[in-house]
């Protein structure tokens, strides 16, 4: 039942998307075929954003982790380094036509992706008696793992609004999700809304 959910999603859904932001187009190319005009009457934006970032938990020692019944004393039993790094890409071009009220469309797509690794280790922590005995030991094994991650999320997005008089207006919006995340398991999301607002 999911598979069929999921080619519902990727063969109507996406088309449907598609055909809206070519309606969108159509409409707001009719009426501003000269350069002049749509200059004047639309934004082109354009965001490239890099960002990378790392984390280090760092232990003061290489010595186990010791819990007595009255005091605790050794090295944390944990260290992790993690590095991060993404890029993202948007592209939005809005645009405002007279028709029935005032509209701004405002289409484009939003890509990212993401990589992730480190390192993580894990001392043993051992649990001891009031006599010093050991009564319990924690072993990790593998000791040491090297997680990597990479990701890709790539947005298809749509919006109209539409002014129709200085007390209503209203503002339909499409967005379809490939990857979310970034997990090449996660569904493919179509997401569609209307929102209106009344002034008195």
């Amino acid at each position: 039942m999911s598979r069929w959910r999921d080619r519902l999603k990727v063969f109507v859904l996406l088309p449907a998307v598609v055909v809206a932001v070519g309606v969108l187009a159509y409409f707001t190319f009719r009426t501003t075929l000269q350069v002049d005009n749509l200059r004047q009457q639309s934004v082109l934006e354009s965001t490239l954003a890099l960002r990378t970032f790392e984390v280090d938990q760092k232990t003061q020692g290489d010595l186990p982790m010791i819990y007595a019944p009255q005091s605790q004393r050794g090295n944390f039993f944990n260290r992790q380094e993690r590095n991060v790094r993404s890029l993202q890409f948007v592209e939005a071009l809005t645009m405002s036509r007279d028709w029935h009220g005032q509209h701004v469309f405002k289409f484009g797509f939003d890509f990212q992706r993401s990589h992730f690794d480190g390192i993580n280790f894990s001392h043993d922590v051992n649990s001891v008696r009031l006599d010093g005995s050991l009564a319990e030991r924690i072993t990790f094994s593998p000791p040491s793992t090297n997680p990597e991650v990479t990701g890709t999320e790539v947005a298809l997005f749509a919006q109209d609004r539409w002014r129709v008089n200085d007390h209503f207006d209203v503002s339909p919006d499409l967005q379809w999700i490939w990857r979310a995340g970034g997990n090449a398991a996660a569904p493919t999301i179509f997401v569609g809304g209307v929102r209106a607002r009344v002034g008195f």
